[in-house]
């Protein structure tokens, strides 16, 4: 049984004479050492081998970005001061009652969101809509049937009447994404920063707007 960077190696030894030129992308770097195995067994014992170059994916795009990967932790804290003040903004008493420590592990999943969100290149003004609106499911045709059942799953009971503390919470919080989002990305890309997803969307954009000159 042949495997497929078997494939791999026999293909890169065909079409290039200088590996040490060519530069291969994995999800991970566990896969580059596979793949210099099987390009050591096609070798002929008397050439001398060069390994191409291995960069995961996230390296890659890192390399290619005009901003610096911001670090997680960092992140948790800016969106807690900004879903404060947005609070405070509001009037709520909340905003005096929340600790970091309460907020950390909705932040952490809020992160996970938002890097989905731009890993999918999603339109997040119509991903985040206020809870009112993504409760009419039969109109919210941006979303996948899969996304429709998730948000169903949540919201098939609310009763705008009967707001108890944890889905009045949940409600601030979600309505709250759109402008946390934009604060977020807007704070950092003014210090040169981003997290993970929005580095990559802006090098995909930065790429599409460089063909379309």
């Amino acid at each position: 049984m042949s495997y497929f960077l078997q494939h791999v190696a026999q293909d890169l030894r065909a079409h290039f004479a200088d590996l040490s030129r060519v530069v291969v992308v994995f999800p991970n770097r566990r896969a580059g050492l596979f793949l210099n195995d099987y390009l050591v067994e096609d070798a002929p014992d008397d050439t001398p081998l060069w390994a191409p170059r291995y960069v995961t994916i996230s390296e890659l795009f890192r390399e290619l970005s005009d901003v610096t990967l911001n670090d997680a932790v960092d992140s948790v804290c800016r969106l807690y001061a900004h879903y404060v003040d947005l609070l405070r903004s509001a009037g709520d008493a909340a905003a005096d009652e929340l600790s970091l420590d309460t907020f950390y592990g909705w932040a952490d999943r809020i992160l996970a969101d938002f890097d989905d969100v731009d890993k999918n290149m999603a339109d997040a003004s119509q991903l985040f809509r206020n809870l009112e609106e993504l409760k009419e499911l039969e109109s919210t045709e941006f979303l996948s049937k899969a996304q429709k059942e998730l948000i169903g799953s949540f919201f098939s009971n609310f009763d705008p009447d009967h707001k108890s503390e944890l889905r009045e919470r949940f409600r601030r919080l979600w309505n709250a994404l759109l402008p946390l989002y934009r604060r977020l990305n807007a704070e950092l890309l003014a210090e040169g920063k981003a997290y993970e997803g929005a580095l990559y969307r802006r090098v995909v954009n930065a790429r599409a707007e460089a063909r379309c000159a």
